[in-house]
């Protein structure tokens, strides 16, 4: 499974909790039989956070917006982190 249909299917919550406990083997966890992709997964959770980090979705956006014409490396990396957790709605 994709991690961002896992993130569909359990929530935010339940990605974040499981990444620690899940049983892992080579590049993939499983959680309640589903394989799913250990980095992609983490990069998903870290994108979810960094965008809870500014306020949720909507202010991240608006942080975005207002800086882009900057084109600086965190503002290309909040971009990415924005087009994550747009994936996972």
């Amino acid at each position: 499974m994709k991690a961002n249909e896992f993130v569909k299917k359990f929530g935010w919550r339940e990605a974040q909790k499981c990444l620690p406990y899940c049983s892992k083997r080579g590049d993939f966890i499983y959680y309640k039989n589903i394989e799913v992709n250990f980095n992609e997964l983490k990069r998903i959770v870290e994108s979810h956070e960094l965008v809870e980090g500014y306020g949720g979705l909507l202010r991240a956006k608006s942080h975005y917006e207002k800086y882009k014409a900057m084109g600086s490396e965190s503002n290309i990396i909040l971009f990415s982190a924005i087009a994550d957790v747009e994936s996972c709605q």
